[in-house]
């Protein structure tokens, strides 16, 4: 049988430029790393036009070249795998363009281009030139790629004529105007990793003059095609693309790097509040079973956090030294900068830290708690991932993004992790501690303004005999107030603390979903079955199985009724005075509400103590603290690998209260937190919080004179709940 072959249309050429590169600066970059890829130190942009419309682009390096056999045998292979066999460059870059398509990317650009390039000669005696130039045109007018037919010109010159690319496009098919040139400025600015590269590799030398700088020549663009951004003079001066200054002066900077093994090394420093200093951070997230995530190799990584509210962004304008910059404009450099980009070989994968890519999710968490977690639009951050072979983060064919794999999902547990756990508690302490964004007690200003600091100074201008009857009105009006504020803060507070009732209908869902799908199917086989179990002479096995299943459900029914009872107490309209309840008994429903969730993963709940626990109270209060705090200690010792976790719980009496002790062998709480816990917003959950519950737990306890305190302790957390005792006579 005869073999046949493909015969590859002339037009896939023009597939490759037209859709594995998603727009025309994306084009622009892919040329841009062609130049790093040539060991070049520089490489420059310029957009040139004539009369009304932008006439070309040229982007030049002055790297190594290429021969014309080099362009011959490689450059005109589609997808050739050169640059996969030799993974560095001469002077020890590693090679970006490892697909192979990058230089079909002027096909994106232009319909016209003109590839010039210099290179030494293989013995090294002269300079060999080559141009080589392409209508791409041509490759939808022909049938097949063979067909098309390349003009390349070669010539000699000295030796020392200089080495380098330079690639011309005409025909643009975008007419670059401001805001193109502007984005491409934007995006060419987060191209290149600040992070300083420490090559370590092995058998490769790193060079110290091994630099790579990037310009945008603009002098002979359209003058209304310059963005009016541009703090340089475009007329005369060509611009050096660099990362923007105002990064330099971010509020909050983390600077640091991740082990294999999830191992964060690093500090936090922190610049706006008068002369910088410095914290250390190390922390270890080990990889959570059945996560489905895998390694992702080394990290290093280099956040920027900027607060947003106007005192902040005055500061930021003088750190910068953007004077005579308002604070719309200040924001709008923010608005551009900001974003979280991944960075390979010093180069961003795009479109990770693009202006709409939230890779990280940040938006969604700062819906769930905005006081304490950091929007995408406040954070600018440069993650330097390993080569595939190590980190097995996998550039995707189209050269756009990572594939979704289990060391993606790892990537970004790190990071989230880090930002949850560390970074945000530390910036909300400081933020509290100047008093940005710190909680003051919902009602605090109306309860100042009720107390009429300007009463006496307005009865003094009030006529003698007029003036009782003054006072009357007031101190009634005042009285008045005073009580609907009162009101309103006691109901206020009382849905507050209903928001626990979240957390234990989830566990009344969990616990009841299962009996009732029990029940529902053994109602359905006793209608199918109906006729064989009312006959005279029903079969044996029949009757057992019904039996069994009937045994079984009324079992699981009781355990229902036994579970809706347990939460009577957080049904509780206070539409009357406080009575005497008994702790231990709403202690021993609130483990009850828990055990289930405890046993699943593995936790031992004890009790042991003192009964007979009476206080004067509702009832809920205790069971609102409590249901939060096992909550929360289970979470924490899910998160934390412990051969025999466990949740101790201690009743006793003191001094004529009533103290509940729950501790458990967790992780514990850092030390610079722990003044952090009860703030209203405060968490060091990386996304399942909303910083309430310990909150709740406390207003619910005040309410009725009761306390709840977290208890220094050498291993895990403790907290204690005090309310005081009841005598027999009340």
């Amino acid at each position: 049988m005869e073999p046949f072959k493909f015969k590859p249309r002339a037009r896939l050429i023009r597939t490759i430029g037209d859709k594995l590169v998603s727009g025309p600066i994306a084009a622009v970059v892919e040329l841009v790393k062609n130049a790093h890829d040539a060991d070049a130190t520089h490489c420059t942009i310029k957009i040139i036009a004539r009369q009304q419309q932008t006439s070309w682009i040229e982007i030049s390096d002055d790297g190594h070249g290429m021969t014309f056999d080099t362009i011959v045998n490689s450059w005109l292979e589609p997808a050739t795998d050169h640059k996969v066999k030799r993974s560095h460059s001469a002077t020890g870059r590693r090679l970006l363009g490892s697909k192979g398509i990058g230089r079909f990317a002027a096909a994106r650009l232009g319909e016209l281009m003109t590839l010039t390039t210099s290179a030494a000669t293989a013995d090294g005696r002269n300079t060999e030139i080559t141009t080589v130039k392409i209508d791409w045109k041509e490759f939808d007018a022909q049938n097949y790629l063979d067909d098309v037919r390349i003009q390349i010109r070669r010539s000699l010159r000295p030796r020392d004529y200089p080495t380098g690319t330079t690639v011309k496009i005409k025909e643009l098919r975008d007419n670059w105007i401001s805001k193109e040139i502007a984005d491409l400025n934007i995006e060419l600015r987060r191209l290149i990793s600040p992070i300083k590269k420490e090559d370590t590799e092995e058998n490769i030398q790193p060079n110290s003059e091994n630099g790579f700088s990037i310009y945008l020549d603009l002098r002979r663009a359209l003058k209304t095609s310059k963005p009016i951004t541009f703090d340089h003079d475009t007329e005369t001066e060509v611009l050096k693309v660099e990362p923007a200054p105002i990064l330099d002066s971010a509020d909050y900077e983390v600077i640091g790097t991740f082990d294999e093994d999830g191992t964060f090394s690093g500090d936090m420093r922190f610049h706006s509040l008068g002369e910088p200093y410095s914290e250390s951070i190390h922390e270890s997230f080990p990889i959570e079973l059945q996560s489905g995530q895998l390694p992702c190799g080394e990290l290093k990584i280099r956040l920027l956090v900027f607060d947003r509210e106007t005192e902040s962004i005055e500061a930021l304008i003088s750190r910068a030294g953007l004077q005579g910059y308002g604070k719309r404009a200040a924001r709008q450099i923010l608005d551009d900068m900001t974003g979280v980009g991944i960075y390979r070989d010093d180069f961003r994968i795009r479109p990770y830290g693009d202006k709409d890519q939230d890779w990280l999710e940040l938006s969604r968490r700062r819906i769930d708690n905005p006081s304490m977690r950091i929007g995408s639009n406040q954070i600018a951050g440069f993650i330097t991932i390993s080569d595939e072979r190590n980190s097995n983060l996998i550039e995707r064919s189209s050269r756009e993004g990572l594939e979704a794999n289990g060391s993606y999902k790892r990537l970004q547990e790190l990071i989230t992790k880090l930002l949850g756990s560390t970074i945000e508690p530390m910036r909300r302490k400081v933020r509290e501690g100047t008093g940005k964004g710190k909680r003051q007690p919902r009602h605090e200003h109306f309860i100042e303004a009720a107390e009429f600091t300007w009463k006496e100074k307005i009865l003094s201008e009030i006529p003698l005999q007029k003036r009782d009857n003054a006072r009357l009105v007031i101190d009634h009006a005042q009285e008045e107030l005073r009580k609907r504020i009162i009101e309103q803060i006691e109901h206020e507070r009382i849905l507050e603390a209903r928001a626990t009732l979240g957390k234990i209908i989830a566990e009344v869902l969990h616990e009841l979903r299962n009996p009732l799908k029990s029940m529902s199917s053994l109602l359905k086989h006793l209608k199918y079955d109906w006729k064989k179990i009312t006959s005279q002479d029903p079969e044996p096995e029949i009757k057992a199985k019904y039996l069994f299943r009937t045994e079984e459900n009324i079992k699981q029914s009781a355990r229902m009724e036994k579970l809706l009872t347990q939460l009577d107490p957080l049904a509780t309209k206070r539409s009357g005075p406080p009575t005497v309840q008994d702790a231990y008994t709403h202690t021993i429903s609130s483990i009850e509400v828990m055990h289930n969730k405890a046993t699943d993963n593995g936790i031992t709940i004890m009790l042991e103590g003192e009964k007979e626990l009476n206080y004067i109270g509702y009832g809920d209060e205790i069971q609102t603290a409590l249901i939060n705090l096992i909550d929360n200690s289970i979470f924490w010792l899910i998160k934390q690998s412990n051969s025999r976790p466990r949740i101790n719980i201690t009743t006793y009496k003191e001094s004529g209260y009533i103290l509940i002790r729950i501790e458990d062998n967790g992780p514990g709480i850092k030390e610079d937190f722990k003044e952090s816990v009860f703030e209203a917003g405060f968490t060091t959950k990386v996304s399942d919080g909303q910083g309430l519950g310990l909150a709740i737990s406390k207003e619910s306890l005040a309410r009725t004179g009761g306390s709840l305190n977290l208890i220094n302790s050498t291993h895990g957390c403790t907290f204690e709940i005090k309310i005081k005792e009841a005598k027999t006579h009340e």
